[in-house]
């Protein structure tokens, strides 16, 4: 018996909640949307001080944040209306972009199955977002970093090395990007500028090719539409090693340069302090002269304050150059020791491959047959016998082989005896009672196909035998409706007796008119017979 459910509880929405949800899920199409955003506009937004205006925020920010509740084609008009009524109230397109922002994120973390059709539809939100106006390139970007990036501890992500939030063999994050960046067009491209397209292509690649292969179907279909519409500019790699040693030349080129007289020893003290105006010798003017009376000593000492707060920021900035320096220069390094590393690895499994294929080419080599023939210039030459084969001539419990030994040039044949109760004694005969096998199994299928075609063609001669005499001697009136026999043209013909007989009753001496009647009846009683056969 099934377990009666509870009767769901009926959610008590207010007029106003009902009035949006209606004009939100049902009137809301290509045709109608100014009219929704006119009569959405109408509605008591208010200062959120009263019961109303609450209840009419809260029923708007549920309706544009949960889009998969409406239909997927009803995304971008959902998104026009949020950009026409962001217009009159800015703070309710940034709440709604949070939100929805948000909602990805956690799904993110989470990373439930049941949820992944809510997922693509809020990515998918985005991208129409961004069509309209809603939201610049700058937050797709940061959006597509934040899918590719989150969860993962070293970035870029290398092969076979996942999270627990995005294992090598998940791919659903893949499907979110393409179905964001699609959604997007290539409105994105002339929006971010080629440079930013190019980096997130090579860290988008980078992503791909870490993960499992080969791609699903419709994974890899979904990134090669991804490519073709929006990356169409941008170079495709094959491998992540490709990938990798574009991504350490554009760390090399990006590397910045600080100024020369910043870089040089000399501008730093013995003691690590940084220098002042008057140590380094550029106040050495204000310093050596005196400086007259009445010229304001307070002055000169707050130029003096100024200029060394100067010299200190600038070997501020001068230390944080150098440590982006370092900083860059340590992440190059640890790239080439991973691209070194891989280059090695390669290389040992493709020589343990090359051994591993030629310890098997040996294998096959020594199981070879050995029955080889002499060759027809040796055959002449003295044949070196052992002592023992005139004592296995005579036994028959021996194999006599011949060997071919000594160099090319003179080559020797020796004769040797191999006991028939040895392995290879045995080998040998299995492999010919095998090879004789095989032999009469070929022999008896091409003779059994030979006895068929000649049955065959004894068979289209009888039918082409039988149509010739059926043309030759056609049926006419009643004798047409029996079947023809080949062969058989005099059937239910009287015989000679019967027609002599004939004859001698009608009278010897019967005049032509009754011959001419009789041959006139046998004609009659067997129609389609020539008169010279009668």
């Amino acid at each position: 018996l099934h377990r009666a459910r509870a009767a769901r509880p009926e959610k008590i929405r207010t007029p106003y909640e009902r009035y949006i949800r209606k004009l939100f899920y049902e009137d809301l199409a290509g045709d109608t949307v100014a009219a929704v955003c006119q009569l959405l506009r109408r509605l008591p937004w208010g200062d959120g001080t009263g019961d109303d205006p609450q209840r009419v925020r809260h029923a708007l920010m549920c309706c544009f944040s949960k889009v998969w509740k409406i239909k997927h084609a009803n995304l971008g008009l959902a998104a026009a209306a949020l950009g026409a009524l962001g217009c009159v109230h800015p703070w309710f397109r940034v709440a709604v972009v949070d939100a929805v922002a948000e909602s990805i994120k956690l799904g993110l973390e989470r990373s439930v199955f049941e949820h992944n059709q809510r997922r693509i539809a809020e990515v998918a939100y985005v991208g129409e977002m961004f069509g309209c106006g809603v939201v610049g390139p700058q937050v797709v970007l940061d959006l597509v970093r934040l899918l590719v990036a989150y969860g993962h501890r070293e970035l870029p992500p290398q092969p076979g090395c996942g999270c627990e939030l995005d294992p090598p063999s998940s791919y659903f994050r893949i499907r979110l990007v393409c179905t964001l960046l699609l959604a997007c067009g290539s409105r994105l491209g002339s929006a971010a500028g080629p440079a930013r397209m190019a980096e997130l292509s090579l860290h988008l690649q980078m992503y791909i090719l870490a993960k499992d292969h080969p791609l699903p179907v419709d994974i890899d279909y979904s990134v090669d539409n991804l490519f073709e519409a929006v990356f169409s500019q941008t170079p495709r790699f094959g491998s992540w090693g490709e990938a990798a040693q574009c991504a350490v030349s554009r760390a090399g080129q990006a590397l910045p340069t600080p100024p020369a007289a910043l870089a040089t020893p000399e501008n730093r003290a013995p003691s690590g302090e940084p220098l002042t105006a008057a140590g380094s010798g550029l106040g050495a003017t204000a310093s050596g002269s005196t400086s007259p009376p009445g010229s304001g000593a307070d002055a000169d000492a707050d130029g003096s304050d100024a200029e060394s707060d100067d010299a200190a920021s600038v070997v501020s900035d001068t230390d944080r150059l150098l440590a982006e320096m370092e900083e860059a220069q340590r992440q190059r390094e640890a790239l080439e020791a991973l691209l070194d590393r891989e280059e090695e690895d390669a290389l040992e499994h493709e020589f343990n491959k090359l051994m591993l294929e030629a310890s098997d080419l040996r294998r096959t080599d020594s199981a070879s047959k050995l029955d080889v023939g002499i060759p027809m210039s040796l055959i002449g030459r003295p044949v070196m016998r052992p002592p023992s084969a005139d004592r296995a001539d005579g036994s028959g419990a021996a194999i006599r082989l011949s060997l071919l030994t000594g160099k090319k040039q003179r080559p020797v044949v020796h004769e040797l005896d191999i006991p028939a109760a040895s392995r290879m004694a045995q080998s040998m005969r299995q492999q010919e009672e095998s090879a004789m096998r095989e032999k009469a199994h070929l022999k008896r299928i091409v003779l059994d196909y030979e006895r068929r075609e000649a049955e065959e063609e004894q068979r289209q001669y009888q039918r082409e035998l039988a149509a010739r005499r059926a043309s030759a001697f056609p049926a006419s009136g009643a004798s047409a409706a029996r079947p023809v026999v080949p062969g058989a043209l005099f059937v239910n013909r009287p015989s000679l007796g019967a027609m002599r007989r004939q004859r001698h009753a009608t009278g010897a001496g019967a005049p032509h008119d009754q011959q001419r009647q009789q041959q006139q009846q046998r004609a009659g009683a067997y129609p389609g017979i020539p008169d010279h056969f009668r």
